[in-house]
């Protein structure tokens, strides 16, 4: 039997880059949006005002604002394609005498469509004279990217393992950049950032007999294009894990020891964090009994802390969606539960994370680290 390459890429599940563009999210087509101004100045004098408003009315009000831009490039064997996204957003937060929480949420970064905002949740009294605090200082502007210095990039992650290429019969290299600005102003608070994700990926796929073997490498770090980029080296381990041959076979019935992969032990941490250590995890009835038995979560060699505070962290941020400020938290300590990711709501802020700034705020993890044993 005879298999043409278009067969073989649609026995993997991807056909082109432009696939790998909608798995990556990036593949429909952008809706028109006026383009958010850069004068952070701008953008806080609008913010300052509606949270006056705001807190004439509510004793809490909270604004926080995003603008993002999001570029996607993707190349293998049949073409290369480009994505670019933007999108801009306000999302004001108050809070009633009695506990009840108000949001109202907008698609427009302007002065209009915030004071809008700000008289949709009933904010119609004059603005209250507030101390925002020290002005926050600018971030630096990115080096621009353009299509030419894209692709020169994904050459490398194409072609970086060019000895094995004869014996790939599929090869695929992606680079994602995910630009955002977010202001957070409240009586007090006055902070800006900017986060600047990037994630590289590069697919090698080989025959093992009559089965298909597909491996992928991935990257992602928030910072400079060129502080952790994949390496030839992780290039050409990847082929050679797609050219492996595997001979059929078993083990023998019995207990061994297992050295986990680093990336295996990852998913672990993960699903333990979103699954038992957060406020919203805790209100289930089978999570909250676990959590009440005093007997370890783990082994006492294991202990995780979350720390978005840690150096080119692509889940890293200077402060959250709620405006708290970014500061480690101990989660495992020697394998007993130290501490829980919270919200401002839940009652104990630090870790209020809304997917895009501006959906629903859920408690989650932001960069976990698990302190090395002996």
């Amino acid at each position: 039997m005879t298999l043409h390459r278009r067969e073989v890429l649609a026995t993997f599940g991807v056909a082109s880059a432009s696939s790998l563009l909608f798995a990556l999210g990036c593949g429909a087509s952008a809706r028109p949006v006026r383009r958010a101004p850069q004068v952070s100045g701008e953008v806080r004098t609008w913010l300052h005002d509606a949270v006056a408003r705001l807190a004439a009315t509510y004793p809490f009000a909270h604004a926080l604002a995003v603008s993002r831009r999001r570029t996607t490039a993707a190349r293998d064997v049949l073409g290369a394609g480009t994505a670019h996204l933007h999108a801009e957003g306000v999302l004001l937060t108050a809070r009633d005498r009695d506990g009840t929480w108000h949001e109202h949420a907008i698609a427009e970064l302007s002065r209009d469509a915030i004071a809008a905002a700000t008289r949709a949740l009933g904010a119609d009294r004059p603005p209250r004279p507030i101390d925002f605090g020290p002005p926050p200082a600018t971030p630096a502007e990115p080096p621009t990217l353009d299509d030419r210095d894209l692709g020169a990039r994904l050459d490398l992650l194409l072609h970086g393992d060019a000895a094995l290429a004869r014996r790939l019969v599929y090869a695929a290299a992606a680079l994602d950049i995910d630009d955002a600005i977010t202001w957070s102003v409240a009586p007090g608070r006055d902070l800006e950032q900017r986060l600047v994700r990037i994630r590289q990926t590069a697919v090698r796929a080989a025959w093992n007999g009559t089965r298909p073997v597909v491996r992928a490498v991935e990257r992602a770090w928030s910072g400079g294009l060129d502080d952790q980029p994949l390496t030839p080296g992780d290039l050409i381990a990847t082929s050679e894990a797609a050219l492996e041959v595997f001979t059929p076979g078993g083990l023998d019935d019995g207990e061994r020891p297992v050295v986990l992969d680093p990336s295996v032990v990852a998913v672990l941490l993960d699903a333990a964090a979103r699954g038992l250590l957060t406020a919203d995890a805790a209100r289930r009835p089978e999570v909250a009994r676990r959590l009440a038995d005093p007997a370890p979560l783990a082994s006492p060699l294991v202990t995780v802390i979350d720390d978005p505070t840690t150096p080119g962290a692509y889940g890293g941020f200077a402060f959250d969606d709620e405006g708290e400020p970014a500061a480690p938290l101990t989660l495992l300590d020697a394998g007993r539960i130290a501490a829980q990711l919270s919200d401002r709501a839940a009652g104990a802020p630090g870790r209020g994370r809304r997917p895009g700034h501006l959906g629903r705020v859920t408690p989650s993890p932001s960069h976990l680290r698990l302190v090395p044993g002996p």
